[in-house]
């Protein structure tokens, strides 16, 4: 094998590996345009009243860590070059952090469309509180003796 070739089959395994980690953690970054500013925004963002648009994706190490929820704690704002973490809701002490990979069940409110999304590109089946609560069976009353 010449130099040369290493080389090569080194920068090609390299650009690999950076695909294959961009496809299942990068965070997409989009601009939105507003009536008065433009702002640099994630696009799970839920302001519905504003044009979004893709133009980004990067790699931010800790936000990469987060497990998936359809219906996440946290909200994810792309701001001046860094990724704002803020909470959604209230989170308890030792709660885990959850981000949402895509559909948030706010936004795609069926449970198999959001599941499908999820596993065409991320190989896994949610099972999130948004996902289990609408596959739960609804509770049955026992009724004896004309008693509820």
């Amino acid at each position: 094998v010449k130099k040369r070739d290493t080389e090569q089959i080194l920068l090609a395994s390299v650009l690999l590996k950076h695909i294959q980690q961009m496809i299942c953690n990068a965070q997409t970054i989009s601009i939105t345009k507003t009536n008065q500013i433009n702002e640099m925004i994630f696009d799970h963002d839920d302001d519905q009243d504003e044009l979004t648009k893709r133009f980004a994706s990067a790699i931010f190490p800790t936000c990469a860590l987060m497990n998936h929820s359809c219906v996440p704690n946290i909200r994810c704002v792309f701001d001046q070059g860094y990724l704002r973490v803020y909470t959604a809701r209230s989170i308890r002490q030792g709660e885990e952090i959850f981000n949402c990979y895509g559909p948030q069940k706010s936004l795609v409110p069926s449970t198999e469309q959001r599941q499908s999304v999820l596993f065409d590109q991320y190989f896994f089946k949610c099972q999130c509180e948004g996902c289990v609560e609408m596959s739960k069976p609804l509770p049955v009353e026992k009724l004896t003796n004309g008693e509820n």
